[in-house]
């Protein structure tokens, strides 16, 4: 058995609203449910790792962060899949990447992306 789009989209929505804690225990209980699919299991593992410690180098942070890259999304996205793809077999880790990138308008916006844009905004402010 294979994570799914609901199940991933959980995660995201979960981690995006900054339940950390509760997206640690659902990352967990995916784990333990899909023992079968490590290698998107280990995409979501580093996906929730970047976020918690504000890797800005990560492409997740930089899609939110850039507005060319955020626009190119379903270009990646499709690069992911022929990734995924490449194998004689499913290449699960990309496939997982592929099923982010295509969620991303689908979750809610990360909360880490929101403060960072209210921040911005206060030292707009603060120098007129």
């Amino acid at each position: 058995m294979t994570v799914s789009r609901e199940e991933t989209r959980a995660f995201l929505n979960t981690l995006f609203q900054g339940r950390i804690a509760e997206s640690e225990r659902l990352l967990t209980s995916l784990r333990d449910k899909h023992k079968d699919d490590p290698r998107y299991i280990h995409a979501l593992e580093g996906i929730l790792t970047s976020y918690v410690n504000d890797d800005i180098d990560s492409l997740l942070f930089r899609l939110y962060g850039r507005k060319e890259l955020w626009r190119k999304r379903a270009e990646i996205m499709k690069y992911m899949e022929r990734l995924a793809k490449r194998m004689d077999h499913e290449d699960r880790y990309f496939r997982a990447w592929a099923d982010v990138l295509g969620l991303l308008e689908k979750v809610h916006k990360p909360h880490k992306m929101a403060e960072k844009r209210v921040s911005d905004e206060k030292v707009e402010e603060d120098n007129p």
